[in-house]
């Protein structure tokens, strides 16, 4: 249940269609655009009728255009390998059917998965509350909040953002020179990016909770064996008492009996 990433023309792909390994870098400029003075560092994509997206037009080698707005056409694009008159139109070529319902059914499991987790937030609260004394629990719940805000709240932006900002493959540039925001990701690595990590987190966070859960069956399995001794020894007691006042009870039955016949 996965998309593929988007075949763009010297990042994904190769002008001639070959997937290309994207750790190589990339590889913009080619035969068929080379002498078109195109810049690189726009980002204005174009879909071609060979089924590639392309970065711009210019890029793409589209020598005329016709329309205006979203319904422009380019035409006459040298890098566009297809038989008869090349064109491209605006945007990115699609990916299919399969990608936008993938879209529904990862909202919908995202939904129930964070369903499921968040049942598990009221029990650990009161094992929060129940594992304090009395006369502590203000400063724990205090403690707790402040780790939680300096070990999660703050660092999680800074290093979920640098793993998100690694899995980029071409970033756009503003008007003054400087590097902006990721035009395309690789899919594949900012899945598992985006779903690995918090899964790790969540992972390892069950492993003080299944060592806390350890330490009070410890702690209990006495408590109840001790109840159970007691409990036999307040059987038997109580049997002794019971005998002992049948005993009393007899002698006086003899005492009295003796007393009518005299």
């Amino acid at each position: 249940m996965i998309c593929d990433n988007s075949s763009v023309a010297g990042i994904t792909t190769s002008y001639e269609g070959v997937q290309q390994d994207l750790h190589v870098g990339n590889v913009i400029l080619a035969d068929c655009n080379m002498d078109c003075n195109c810049p690189t560092k726009i980002w204005d994509p174009v879909c071609g009728n060979d089924g590639l997206s392309y970065m711009s037009a210019c890029l793409a080698g589209c020598e005329t255009s016709s329309g205006t707005g979203i319904n422009m056409v380019f035409q006459n694009c040298s890098c566009i390998q297809t038989p008869g008159n090349s064109s491209a139109v605006l945007g990115l070529c699609d990916k299919g059917q399969d990608c936008s319902m993938m879209l529904q059914y990862f909202l919908i499991l995202s939904v129930v998965s964070s369903f499921i987790y968040s049942l598990s937030a009221i029990p650990g609260y009161m094992v929060l509350l129940r594992c304090i004394k009395p006369e502590e629990k203000s400063l724990g719940v205090g403690l707790h909040a402040f780790c939680t805000r300096v070990l999660a709240g703050i660092p999680a932006p800074i290093y979920f953002g640098a793993l998100v900002d690694s899995t980029c493959l071409h970033w756009g540039t503003l008007k003054c020179g400087e590097s902006g925001a990721c035009r395309i990701y690789d899919s594949t690595n900012f899945r598992y990016v985006y779903l690995g990590l918090p899964a790790a987190l969540r992972g390892s966070s069950y492993i003080p909770a299944f060592l806390i859960l350890l330490i009070l069956r410890k702690h209990r399995l006495p408590e109840k064996n001790a109840s159970s001794e007691t409990m036999l020894e307040a059987k038997f007691t109580g049997k002794e008492n019971e005998g002992k006042e049948m005993d009393q009870n007899s002698k006086v039955l003899n005492d009295d009996e003796l007393k009518t016949k005299l």
